[in-house]
């Protein structure tokens, strides 16, 4: 599981971070906003996450502030934030209702749902924010991508250790 979310985060990353959205002349920020369900110390599937999430974004760059739930990466010229919202819960319409609240605090470019039950939340606020891009992660496509700002993520395992062999390689 670790494996694809890194890969997730990564590849979430360099979506938002697209040539096309960029001038060599400017200084972009691109948000995130993380979603979790439970507490990032749970031991569980949350915290792995989370230690994951942690680990990309110091490999991103240099985080230049952070606490528990902000991290601000510098990435090049560029400045990446991560909003962490943890203990969500698994009510659709909790989680719809607080990620919302995430989105008009923060501003994201993109929102990540982490867990089964933000699927349909994350479909949902895609049609409702779309100039902001949705990724889920889970493991089970509930929810099928719309073709525009909104994707289902998950790799079996196999993939994930061929894809971060293939990775690893280029470096």
């Amino acid at each position: 599981m670790k494996y694809c979310i890194t890969i997730v985060c990564l590849l979430a990353i360099l979506w938002g971070f697209a040539p096309s959205a960029m001038s060599a002349s400017q200084s972009n920020t691109f948000t995130v906003l993380f979603l979790m369900a439970e507490s990032k110390n749970d031991l569980g599937w949350n915290y792995r996450h989370y230690e994951e999430l942690k680990t990309t974004l110091h490999s991103l760059g240099k985080v230049v502030e952070s606490s528990d739930l902000y991290y601000k990466v510098q990435v090049g010229n560029d400045t990446l934030q991560v909003f962490i919202i943890e203990k969500i819960g698994y009510e659709e319409n909790n989680i719809t209702e607080i990620a919302r609240r995430g989105i008009k605090q923060d501003n994201p470019n993109l929102v990540i749902g982490t867990w089964f039950n933000s699927a349909k939340a994350m479909a949902t606020l895609a049609e409702e924010y779309p100039d902001i891009k949705f990724v889920h992660i889970s493991g089970y496509p509930l929810v099928t991508s719309n073709g525009k700002n909104f994707s289902t993520a998950f790799l079996r395992m196999e993939q994930a250790d061929f894809v971060m062999g293939y990775i690893e390689g280029l470096s």
